[in-house]
């Protein structure tokens, strides 16, 4: 048997014990719980409560109200509702035990009892409760005498029920007890079993685990020492144990293996590090002689030929930098001469420029005093303007005052007609007055007053008219003069108008130009941006060219360190030309060189 499937038994083995025991042991606590102390004390107060209050279920207290209701009459009101309370509390608790888990027994003497009370609340309602309200005292004595003989059945009934319930509670207390010590030694023997479990489970546990893999353990750092020879003694192994001893041995092998491999590798190792160390000494000439082990023999090969193919490479970039050189000092030499017209050319153009600003500014000058002339002549023009507007409103004015003057006139007309027929009225009253006699005296009087302020009107208002005449005629010239204004000032508009078309064309063209050779500048001022950066260029090339040669130079130098078996003549000779070659420029014409010739520019 495996350690895995041991283990696994051995643990449900266990645990099924424990499972068992915990059930049992747990069941049979639930069933003596009730004789705990807890329970104990609840009981003992329940009995107290018992022994101070009557139960419900006992009509005794019922009976003692009935009897209290006998002696004091007067509160019979009283005593009518506490009998009802306890019929209710009665009812209530019969019921409760009814519907309960007790016994039939008890059930059945709880039917009896139940009788007897039955009776005396019916005698109650019935007889005694009615004879009190109608004061028959005889009929409710009588009814008492009833009511006791109810309550003496009732408590012979009750002191039954008294002792089948204690010889209940006496033998639910014995069982009780019998189980808790069924239940007692239950838990010893559990305990006793399991004890038995573990004591046999850890025996077992150390004979065919620990002490194997203590010494498999043992085995395995003594391995680690680099005792290869080491091996665990274990009788008759489980399987576990026994996959990690050939484990052991796989790794022992696996050791032998990788020390004899280590060996090789510091062989390698020290003949790589001599080739190593040589090619940092710049010694390219070196090579490895000694045979490498058959898997490793391909790295010594490669060691070979890159060191061979190295001193070749090496040996090729001598020549190559002493080519650099020479073109790096024709480079200098043409970036020189480039350099010289660039700064000639950007010079040109910056003068260009400044020209071409100043040639700017006068055409947007120009095109700002137009458009300063072209606005002044706009405002004349909306002067005109307004002032054609205001003779408009004053003829319209004036018509306005023709209108009203003619409305006034209307109104005179009406007042003259007024006055008239008042005139004629007071004529009328003055000649009825007249007729009265010394009766219309006064009346006549009045009516020579109301006469003459008549006729004083009709003065007035012909002076009025008079007036509105003249000035009618007035404000007619006016009008008249008006509208020749009005049309001399719509010709001045007229004329305005044009100019300002005219200047405004002027501005227009101006500002055109003015925009075109701002382009033009701009064009220039790009061209010199350009030829600016072009010099820079120049003379970074210039400079590049310059560190290309000594970085070239520099090379040749670090190359020529290396002992590659062949000379570097090439290189030197380089060298010496590019230090005497100096460059040579006139006017437009660029370096001409050994190599090559530069044309025209």
């Amino acid at each position: 048997m495996d350690l895995k499937k041991a283990t696994l038994i051995g643990s449900a083995v266990i645990f099924s014990t424990v499972a068992v025991a915990a059930l049992y042991v747990g069941t049979a606590l639930g069933t003596i719980s009730v004789g705990g102390p807890v329970v104990a004390a609840n009981q003992q107060a329940s009995d107290l409560v018992a022994d101070i209050l009557p139960p419900p279920v006992y009509i005794l207290e019922s009976y003692l109200e009935a009897r209290l209701a006998m002696v004091e009459p007067r509160a019979m009101r009283r005593h009518a509702d506490r009998l009802a309370k306890l019929q209710g509390e009665y009812e209530t608790r019969q019921a409760h035990w009814t519907a309960s888990t007790l016994p039939d027994p008890l059930k059945a003497q709880l039917n009896r009892v139940d009788a007897p009370a039955q009776q005396f609340f019916a005698e109650v309602e019935s007889r005694f409760l009615p004879s009190l309200k109608r004061g028959d005292m005889a009929a409710a004595s009588a009814s008492i005498d009833a009511l006791g003989r109810a309550y003496a059945a009732h408590r012979r009934e009750i002191d039954e029920l008294v002792e089948q319930t204690s010889a209940y509670q006496a033998e639910t207390r014995e069982a009780g007890a019998a189980q808790a010590s069924f239940a007692y030694w239950s838990m010893a023997l559990a305990g006793l079993i399991l004890a038995l479990v573990l004591a046999a489970a850890n025996g077992l546990l150390s004979r065919y685990a620990i002490t194997p893999l203590k010494s498999v353990a043992d085995a395995m750092r003594r391995m680690a020492g680099g005792d290869l020879d080491a091996r665990a003694e274990v009788d008759k192994p489980v399987d576990e144990i026994a996959d990690m001893i050939a484990a052991i041995e796989v790794f022992r092998e696996a050791s032998r293996s990788r020390l004899a491999a280590e060996q090789k590798q510091a062989f390698i190792v020290r003949e790589l590090t001599g080739g190593l160390d040589a090619l940092a000494a710049k010694q390219l000439t070196r090579r490895i002689d000694a045979r490498f082990p058959e898997e490793y023999e391909a790295l010594r090969t490669s060691f070979n030929q890159t060191m061979a193919e190295l001193a070749e490479v090496l040996s090729h970039s001598v020549a190559s930098a002493g080519h650099v050189l020479n073109g790096a000092a024709e480079i200098r030499s043409a970036s020189n001469d480039l350099a010289q017209r660039t700064e000639q050319q950007a010079a040109n153009l910056e003068e260009s420029a400044a020209a071409m600003r100043e040639v700017t500014e006068m055409v947007h000058q120009t095109a700002r005093n137009a458009t300063d002339v072209g606005r002044d002549i706009s405002e004349a023009h909306a002067s005109a303007a307004d002032g054609g507007k205001v003779v408009a409103r004053a003829v319209a004015a004036m018509d306005s005052i023709q209108k009203s003057a003619s409305q006034i006139t209307s109104i005179i007309d009406v007042i003259d007609g007024i006055a008239f027929q008042t005139n004629l009225l007071a004529l009328n009253a003055g000649v009825e007055a007249a007729r009265a006699g010394e009766a219309g005296k006064g009346f006549a009087v009045v009516a020579n007053e109301v006469r003459a302020l008549a006729q004083r009107s009709a003065d007035a208002a012909h002076d009025i008219k008079d007036l509105i005449t003249t000035s009618h005629q007035s404000v007619a010239e006016g009008v008249a003069l008006v509208d020749e204004t009005g049309a001399v000032l719509l010709q001045i508009g007229e004329r305005v108008a044009t100019i300002n078309a005219r200047i405004a064309d002027i501005a227009d063209s101006a500002q055109m130009q003015a925009v075109r050779l701002q382009q033009v500048n701009i064009a220039v001022g790009d061209m010199d941006k350009m030829t600016q950066q072009n010099a820079a260029m120049v003379e970074q090339s210039n400079a590049a060219a310059r560190s290309l040669a000594d970085e070239a130079s520099e090379l040749a130098t670090l190359v020529e360190a290396f002992e590659t078996g062949r000379p570097h003549a090439a290189a030197a000779n380089a060298q010496r030309r590019a230090a005497h070659r100096l460059p040579v420029t006139s006017g437009n014409l660029a370096l001409k060189s050994d190599d090559g010739a530069w044309a025209n520019c």
